[in-house]
C-alpha cells in the first residue's frame, strides 16, 4: 500500500508541475498560428511577454531570436535591438540546421539597422550565398543576390554591384536573371558608361516583358525609358506608350516631362506635369521622390519658358514633411510610453499568477502530505489493533491449552511448562490497565490456571525456563546450544525452544512480544545458520542432529 502511496504522490506532483502552462513549442506554434492570421500584435506579445530567454534550451533560444526577429520584420518594425539573431546564425551554422538561410536573411537586415560596417554586410552576404548555393536553394540564392547587389549600388560601389550582377547571371543555381541585368545596367548608367548601361537596362525590360513579370516589367521599362530621355527621349516616348498599351492602370504622366521637354515640345510636357500633380493629389501618395520630381519638372518648365523661378512651393512641402516627421516622432514616443507601460502590467500580473501558482502548488502537495500522513496513521492503528487481536486470539488458545492439559492431565510436562511460562508473562499487568469486559474475563481464566496470584513484575526469565526445557524436553536446550557452537543468537535459541514446546508462530509473537515477520525472519535465519533447506522443520532437523550426535558419542 505505500508502495501505490508513493506513486500517487509522485503523479499527483508530476501533474501540478504540469499545469504551468504551455511549453515553448507550443507557444512557437500559437504564435505561428496568429501570424498567419495576421494577428502579428498578439503574436509579438507572445513572444515577447510569454517566453523567458534564460529558461530556453539552446536549440530552442536559437529558435527563439529567429522568429521574433522575422516577426519584427513581418511588423516593419527596426530590428536594431535583435541582437539575438547572431546566436541564431552561429547555432544554426554548427549544427547545420535547416532554418539557417532565413537567420541569415534576417541577420543582414538586422545589420543594416544597426549600422554594421559595410564589409561586414558584404561578408555575411558572400556567406550566406555561398551555403543557399551548396543547399541548392534558388529562391534564397536569389534573395541574398538581390540584397547583395543593392547593398552595394546604394553605398556607391557600382563596379562591385557589375560583378556580383555578371556572377548572379552566370550562376546555375539562381533565377530571375533580369534583376541581374537591371542592377547591372543602373550601375553602368551611373559609371557613364552609356552603352553598357543601354545593352543591361533594354534586356531587362525586354525579358521582363516577354515573361509579362507583371510589376518587374512595368518598373523596369518604365526606367529604361527614363534612361532613354537623355539621348533618344523619341524612343523614350515609344517606350512609355508601350507600357500605357500593355498596363493601362499603371499611369506614370510624369515621366513623359523630360523626353518632351528634350524635343522643345513645352505645351506637352506642361500637360503631362498637371496630370502628375492631379494624380498625386487624388491618390494621396507619400512617395517623396515623386512629389520632389514632380515640383523639379515644373522649375525645369519654368526655366525653359523664361518664368522667374518660384521655389516657395517646394518648401512649403518641406515644411510640411517635417511637420509630418515631428508629429510621427512624438505619436511613436508615446506609444512607447504605452508600450512600456503595459508591459510593466503584463510583468505584475505575470508575477502574481506565478505566486498564486506556488500557492497552490504549496498548499496542494501539503494537502498530499496530510493526506498521507493520516492515511499511514489509520492504516497503522487498523495493524495494530489486528495485531492485538490476533495477540489475544493467541492468549486464549493458550489459556484454553493449559486448562485442558490441567483438567485432563494429559502430557503433565508440556502443560506445566505453559503454567510456567504464563506466570511469567506480564500480560496481566496489560490486560489491568485496559479494563475492557473480554480482559476482565482473561485475567479471572489465568488466575483459575495458577490458583495463586500470577507475578507481574518482569516478563519472560529464560535462566528459569531452560532447565524447564531441559527437563521436560530431554535436555533440547543443552543439544541445541552444543550443536549451534555460538551460531545462533540467544533470542534464537529462544525461538528454537517455543517451537520445541509446540508453540505457534502467533503464539510465539505474543509470549515474546515480537512481530509476526519478526518470527518468520528468525526462522530463516535458524535455517541458514545451521544448514537447512528453505522450509525444512526446524525441530525435526535440530532433533535428528542431536541423535547423531548423541550416537557418535
Amino acid at each position: 500500500m505505500t508502495k501505490w502511496f508513493v506513486y500517487i504522490f509522485l503523479a499527483s506532483v508530476c501533474l501540478l508541475l504540469s499545469c504551468g502552462g504551455k511549453s515553448v513549442r507550443e507557444k512557437f506554434a500559437e504564435a505561428d498560428r496568429l501570424v498567419n492570421e495576421n494577428n502579428l500584435d498578439s503574436a509579438a506579445w507572445l513572444l515577447e511577454e510569454q517566453i523567458t530567454l534564460s529558461a530556453l534550451s539552446d536549440s530552442d533560444k536559437a529558435e527563439y531570436g529567429r522568429r521574433l526577429a522575422w516577426l519584427h520584420l513581418l511588423q516593419g518594425r527596426s530590428l536594431v535591438n535583435d541582437s539575438l539573431i547572431d546566436y541564431s546564425v552561429d547555432y544554426y551554422k554548427e549544427h547545420a540546421s535547416e532554418p539557417l538561410l532565413s537567420a541569415y536573411f534576417v541577420k543582414a537586415i538586422y545589420m543594416g539597422d544597426s549600422r554594421k560596417g559595410l564589409e561586414q554586410r558584404r561578408a555575411l552576404y558572400r556567406e550566406a550565398i555561398d551555403s543557399a548555393y551548396s543547399r541548392s536553394d534558388s529562391t534564397y540564392l536569389v534573395r541574398f543576390y538581390d540584397r547583395l547587389t543593392s547593398l552595394s549600388f546604394g553605398e556607391g560601389l557600382y563596379r562591385e554591384t557589375i560583378a556580383d550582377s555578371k556572377e548572379w547571371e552566370a550562376s546555375p543555381k539562381a533565377g530571375f536573371k533580369e534583376m541581374a541585368y537591371y542592377m547591372a545596367g543602373l550601375s553602368y548608367s551611373r559609371l557613364r558608361m552609356r552603352d553598357s548601361a543601354d545593352y543591361y537596362l533594354r534586356l531587362a525590360a525586354d525579358s521582363a516583358l516577354a515573361k509579362n513579370i507583371e510589376w518587374y516589367a512595368h518598373h523596369f521599362a518604365r526606367n529604361y525609358a527614363d534612361f532613354l530621355y537623355d539621348f533618344n527621349p523619341k524612343a523614350s516616348i515609344s517606350y512609355l506608350r508601350l507600357l500605357e498599351e500593355r498596363y493601362p492602370e499603371r499611369e506614370t504622366p510624369g515621366s513623359y516631362v523630360m523626353p518632351w521637354i528634350n524635343l522643345g515640345e513645352l505645351d506637352s510636357a506642361r500637360k503631362y506635369i498637371e496630370k502628375n500633380t492631379l494624380g498625386l493629389e487624388l491618390s494621396h501618395s507619400d512617395d517623396i521622390a515623386s512629389h520632389a520630381l514632380n515640383y523639379a519638372y515644373q522649375f525645369i518648365l519654368g526655366v525653359k519658358e523664361n518664368k522667374p523661378v518660384d521655389i516657395s512651393r517646394l518648401g512649403q512641402y518641406c515644411d510640411s514633411l517635417y511637420t509630418v516627421k515631428s508629429q510621427t516622432e512624438k505619436a511613436e514616443r508615446e506609444r512607447l510610453v504605452d508600450q512600456n507601460r503595459l508591459r510593466r502590467e503584463n510583468l505584475r500580473l505575470e508575477m502574481s499568477r506565478q505566486r498564486t501558482f506556488s500557492i497552490l502548488v504549496i498548499v496542494s502537495l501539503l494537502s498530499i502530505l496530510v493526506a498521507g500522513g493520516v492515511f499511514l496513521y489509520i492504516r497503522n492503528r487498523r495493524n495494530r489493533l489486528i495485531d492485538m487481536e490476533e495477540r489475544l486470539e493467541a492468549l486464549r488458545q493458550l489459556l484454553n491449552e493449559s486448562k485442558q492439559s490441567v483438567a485432563e492431565e494429559e502430557k503433565p510436562d508440556s502443560a506445566f511448562f505453559r503454567k510456567v511460562l504464563l506466570q511469567q508473562l506480564g500480560v496481566i499487568r496489560l490486560m489491568a490497565t485496559t479494563p475492557t469486559q473480554q480482559n476482565k474475563e482473561l485475567l479471572q481464566q489465568m488466575t483459575r490456571i495458577t490458583n495463586e496470584d500470577v507475578p507481574v513484575d518482569t516478563l519472560l526469565v529464560w535462566d528459569d525456563l531452560y532447565p524447564i526445557i531441559d527437563a521436560v524436553y530431554d535436555n533440547f536446550h543443552t543439544h541445541l546450544v552444543r550443536l549451534s557452537d555460538g551460531r545462533l543468537l540467544e533470542k534464537e535459541i529462544q525461538l528454537c525452544c517455543l517451537l520445541c514446546a509446540g508453540f505457534s508462530t502467533k503464539e510465539i509473537s505474543v509470549v515474546t512480544q515480537q512481530s509476526v515477520r519478526t518470527i518468520y525472519q528468525r526462522k530463516t535465519d535458524i535455517r541458514h545458520k545451521l544448514g537447512m533447506d528453505e522450509k525444512e522443520d526446524i525441530i525435526g532437523n535440530i532433533s535428528a542432529q542431536t541423535a547423531n550426535i548423541n550416537f557418535s558419542l
